[in-house]
């Protein structure tokens, strides 16, 4: 029952809901006591003190008079409590009741209500919310003041009223409490469950759409319009789905131009192979054929080796060689390597720095892979008569390098996903042959080095690559494996 979030949740709410209702509502019962029992304690006091003042003023005995009598029935009335008279000798002379009936007594009082007249008898008013089981029997609001006749301490006055009848007289008002109670609960029941099964709506939207995309579909998406943690869960969730998706799609691509890279070199070494062991093909042509299956033998090693390398760069275990090298002698060494390539194309190359070492920290391999990829591409991409521009800015930790030509460029909405592996562009580049990881490749090895690389690019005008290098470091944990 509760393993479902909509389970849990109304419960949670319910629960939460009945115990702040239930202690709001004890909370005022215990209130509107609290103050009815004040205010009949000082209504109480108030009677007593004008019961003392009528026989101070008029000089009334305790003993037989028709006016005293009047006075004490008329406030035991009117106040529906029971009055008590004694004398200095701790006996009781007089009761009227609530109903104004007179008893005239001479009952001698108990140890407690004879301790109460010995306080009393101090000149103390004594108010209290007492039991006094052999007295009274149940719980009172009692007040016992001394009885004053000619400035004389001539007794002691007890007024009490009993606490049930003061709890009868708020059964109406706890019952109205009660009732708005119930309201309450019920609205909040209602509340909860159309705000749980909301709630637990949404979430399961995203379960469904999860187990989807789990299963393979990584076209499902979920719509939910509120501006919530759950809307940003579910944009976020598909944001996810459609990097999936795309992600997808490029390993999709990917494994067709693999197959197709490696199909047609293996069909083309298979044919020729099989050519010269048939005899088909002449021993004079022979050697050319075979310089064609080295090529295409080539051509998979490179395949082969971009693939391996990627694969490397992905592994935790990777480790950096870092040292300090000269970086203006590594990129005049990789630009060498492109020189038959750029003399047929007659490129014109433009060094942004001088004969001084440029010294940076970083694996000089790696950086020379980066190095070679970049300015291969930049040769590759650029017509002839075209121009490539290689500059080193440095400042106070880091080097700048700059590698820019004025190739054929890149589409603007394609710029974003140039550096993820497998990814190619198609447009205007099909007569280049690439498996998309060389840029991918780099990307992974600056941020190795815990560096950054940018591009910048207008198609038909050229392409701008932009890496930095630490000049130093005390920190050799900014090499760490991503």
């Amino acid at each position: 029952m509760f393993k479902s979030i909509f389970a849990r949740f109304f419960t949670v709410y319910f629960v939460t809901t009945t115990l702040i209702l239930l202690l709001l509502t004890t909370l005022i019962s215990e209130t509107l006591r609290s103050n009815d029992m004040n205010e009949k304690m000082s209504e109480l006091k108030s009677v007593v003190a004008d019961i003392n003042l009528a026989f101070e003023q008029d000089s009334y005995s305790i003993t037989g008079e028709a006016a005293y009598y009047d006075i004490i029935k008329e406030a035991a009335e009117k106040n529906d409590a029971v009055i008590w008279l004694s004398d200095t000798s701790m006996n009781i002379r007089t009761i009227v009741d609530g109903s104004g009936n007179i008893t005239i007594t001479n009952t001698p009082m108990n140890s407690e209500l004879a301790s109460i007249a010995q306080q009393v008898g101090q000149g103390n008013t004594i108010s209290a919310v007492s039991t006094l089981e052999n007295v009274f029997g149940t719980s009172v609001i009692l007040v016992a003041a001394p009885l004053i006749i000619e400035n004389k301490y001539a007794g002691a006055i007890f007024m009490y009223s009993e606490l049930r009848e003061l709890d009868k007289s708020l059964s109406a008002v706890f019952s109205q409490i009660f009732n708005c109670v119930l309201f309450s609960l019920a609205i909040s029941i209602f509340v909860a469950f159309i705000f749980s099964r909301y709630f637990s709506r949404d979430i399961r939207k995203i379960t469904t759409s999860a187990n989807r995309l789990s299963g393979g579909d990584f076209s499902t998406r979920v719509y939910i319009k509120s501006q919530t943690e759950i809307g940003n869960l579910a944009d976020t969730f598909n944001n996810m789905a459609g990097e999936l998706e795309r992600q997808e799609k490029l390993k999709t691509t990917f494994v067709a131009d693999v197959s197709h890279e490696l199909r047609t070199p293996m069909t083309s070494i298979q044919g020729f192979v099989q050519g010269i062991i048939d005899g088909a093909i002449s021993k004079d042509d022979q050697e050319t054929y075979l310089k064609t299956v080295l090529s295409e033998i080539k051509r998979l090693n490179s395949l082969i080796a971009d693939l391996l390398e990627m694969s490397r760069l992905d592994s935790p275990e990777l480790k950096l060689n870092i040292e300090h090298f000269d970086i203006n002698e590594l990129l005049r060494r990789s630009i060498i390597n492109f020189e038959q390539a750029i003399e047929s194309k007659k490129i014109n190359v433009e060094i942004g720095f001088g004969d001084k070492p440029n010294m940076v920290l970083a694996d000089p391999d790696k950086i020379a892979q980066v190095a070679t990829n970049i300015i291969d591409n930049a040769v590759k991409f650029t017509p002839k008569g075209g121009k490539i521009s290689i500059n080193v800015k440095r400042s106070a930790d880091k080097t700048n390098v700059i590698i820019s030509d004025t190739g054929i460029g890149i589409p603007e909405n394609e710029l974003p996903f140039i550096f993820e592996r497998f990814y190619k562009v198609d447009k205007a580049r099909a007569e280049y042959k690439g498996t998309g990881l060389g840029l991918a490749i780099v990307k992974r090895i600056i941020e190795q080095h815990g560096e950054k690389i940018s591009v910048d690019s207008k198609e038909g005008k050229g392409t701008k690559f932009t890496f930095t290098l630490p000049n130093k470091t005390t920190n050799k944990n900014v090499f760490a494996s991503h």
